[in-house]
């Protein structure tokens, strides 16, 4: 939600409030179809800005160039990095000050945007924050369909990828059958290992964790199932996702590493 959706969601909860107090009291007759009207023409209203929402593509105005892509085409808003396969879900909230802050599952503020719609990033890169300006507008953020010979060569770039840096096996699987039948699952498991090596990269910078990564996980699978989940057990790490919901399908990269640390 923008700016404006945000704004008129909040002052339509005041006013209905206050056309609700004043119906109790007994006023005018005519503030009970006020209150009517207002119910019914606001969310058309926001309706109509909603449908008018874009994935548009932005830069960062700092010394480093960051690109991103904001995605406000449906609830909840998504984000990636260019440089990123993961696909963020955010969390969009009033602003203290007027306009909008966009947060990500970590609770930590990624963009700010004013009363005027001008975003401000926020990351590692730019703590303080970057203005930012768009270039253009781009495809809603989905979960890419790969075919089956593809997702195979993936997997396997992956799993060389971390048994270098793990300097130890680690096994990956998944099921082969329903993955060449099934394009969502296709999508949905190339995206949950892309995941866990984002997640145990990440983890492998601390040297206890990668003790802890290196003689407890020797396996790691994505399996299909009704909600998105995660378990270790006897040394497998099972990512549990639901192509059914797309990008909200299955567990993030931060919350891979958060499991992995309460249970590592």
């Amino acid at each position: 939600m923008g700016a404006f959706g945000t704004k008129l969601k909040s002052r339509y909860n005041v006013l209905t409030k206050f056309f609700a107090k004043a119906h109790k009291r007994g006023l005018w007759p005519s503030i009970r179809l006020a209150s009517i009207l207002l119910a019914m023409l606001v969310p058309l209203e926001a309706v109509g800005q909603e449908a008018d929402a874009k994935a548009m593509h932005f830069y960062a105005e700092g010394k480093v160039n960051v690109g991103f892509t904001l995605d406000l085409t449906r609830e909840p808003p998504r984000f990636k990095y260019d440089t990123s396969w993961e696909i963020l879900l955010l969390r969009a909230r009033p602003a203290a000050r007027g306009g909008v802050v966009y947060r990500m599952e970590t609770r930590s503020i990624i963009l700010r945007e004013d009363v005027r719609g001008n975003l401000t990033l926020y990351n590692r890169v730019y703590p303080d924050g970057a203005p930012t300006s768009s270039d253009g507008e781009r495809e809603p953020l989905e979960l890419t369909v790969v075919d089956q010979s593809l997702l195979e060569k993936r997997v396997r770039s992956i799993q060389l990828e971390l048994i270098d840096s793990l300097k130890s096996s680690i096994d990956m699987r998944y099921n082969k059958r329903k993955a060449a039948a099934d394009e969502m699952f296709r999508a949905s498991a190339k995206d949950a290992f892309e995941l866990l090596r984002i997640a145990l990269l990440q983890m492998l910078q601390d040297p206890l964790s990668r003790d802890a990564i290196t003689t407890q996980i020797n396996n790691l699978r994505v399996e299909r199932g009704i909600r998105p989940g995660i378990r270790l057990n006897e040394g497998t790490l099972t990512i549990t996702v639901a192509p059914e919901l797309g990008v909200e399908g299955r567990p993030s990269s931060a919350r891979i590493v958060d499991y992995l640390e309460d249970n590592l």
